[in-house]
Parts: structure tokens; sequence; C-alpha cells
């Protein structure tokens, strides 16, 4: 280990010195894989994002500005990627749990109806394991297609309970769908799913 700071070993690295980029990688590799791992809670997607982090600083060592430690820079790089992460996922469930009240019809690919209708079947199994009223709510919301409003006025409870017990249920699904199979996801949106 080296007693350069940050700031030396970036001006190393700009000089293409690989020793000084493995040391700053041995220095921030681990804290970062343990701050994506807390959120994420998947060790492929940490690994992936710090992945992601390392080439980008790769890509912009030119211009990478720092006073004397990295850190600042690469944690918000790591955060960036996490919040994009999340961003991405929130518009696949969006769409897939959208979705499940209308008839899906053939698209063309023999394989894909059978996947999609693998994944309707592990969205409906999990909507089945929630607490009675948080079930309701989201039956009420995602199948019958009510507000917010109209949902806190039938169940009599107010809106902010409403939304609360829906993003739970969201979480929830959006949970043990990345633990099942997030391709079917990406192939649920990719299959082209007719409305009526």
């Amino acid at each position: 280990m080296t007693d350069l700071n940050d700031k030396q070993l970036l001006e190393a690295v700009r000089q293409h010195e690989a020793w000084a980029f493995e040391e700053l990688f041995n220095r921030y590799w681990h804290p970062l894989y343990e701050t994506a791992y807390k959120k994420l809670q998947s060790r492929e997607d940490a690994r992936d994002i710090v992945q992601d982090v390392w080439l980008s600083f790769w890509n912009n060592v030119e211009t990478v500005t720092v006073d004397e430690h990295l850190g600042p820079y690469l944690f918000t790089a790591l955060r960036n990627k996490i919040l994009h992460f999340y961003s991405r996922n929130k518009v696949r469930l969006a769409f897939v749990t959208q979705q499940f009240s209308i008839p899906v019809y053939e698209s063309g690919v023999p394989a894909t109806a059978l996947e999609l209708k693998e994944l309707k079947a592990v969205v409906f199994d999990e909507v089945q394991k929630m607490p009675g009223r948080m079930q309701q709510i989201y039956d009420l919301s995602r199948n019958r297609h009510l507000s917010i409003a109209e949902i806190a006025e039938h169940l009599n409870l107010a809106p902010q309970t409403v939304k609360n017990q829906l993003h739970n249920a969201l979480e929830r699904l959006r949970t043990r769908l990345s633990r099942y199979n997030a391709n079917l996801i990406v192939l649920f949106v990719i299959a082209g799913v007719k409305q009526l």
C-alpha cells in the first residue's frame, strides 16, 4: 500500500500507471460494493453497478476533479447509478403490474406466451401472500383502476394510508420479481402485449 493520497494517485492514473489505478481500486472497491449491496440486496446487481462506477471513472479520468479524496466522486457516481437502476426497474414494474387485468394475446413467439403466463402466475402468487388490506387496495388500484382518493373513500381510509399500502405492495412485487427472474420483466415489455 502506498502513502500517496488519492489526488496523487489520480495524477499517476492519468499518466497510465496501472499500479495507481489498482491502488485506488483496492481502497474503494469494498466500501462501494458494501454500500451498493445494502441498497440493492443483490450481490450480482451490486457487483455490476460498482463495475459501472469504475468504468465510468476510467472513461472520465481526465476530467475527474478531487480535493484530496476520490471517495466523494465515487460514492456520488454510485448513488446516481443506483437511482438509475431503481428508476429503470420501477418503470418496468409499473408496466407489468398494470397489465395483468388485460388479456394477453399471442405475440407470434411461442415461448413468450408461456413465459408471460409464468410471470403473471408469480405476481398472482405474491399478491395472494399480501395482508388482506394491502391485497384489497392493490386489487382496487390495479384491477378496478380506482384512484387513491376513490379507494380511500371506498374503504373509509386516509389517502396517505392507501398510498403507503400501495407503495408497500409494489415494493413486495418488485422484490419478488427481482429474485425470481428479472429477464421475464424485460421479455414482458418487449413481447408487445396488446390492450383491448
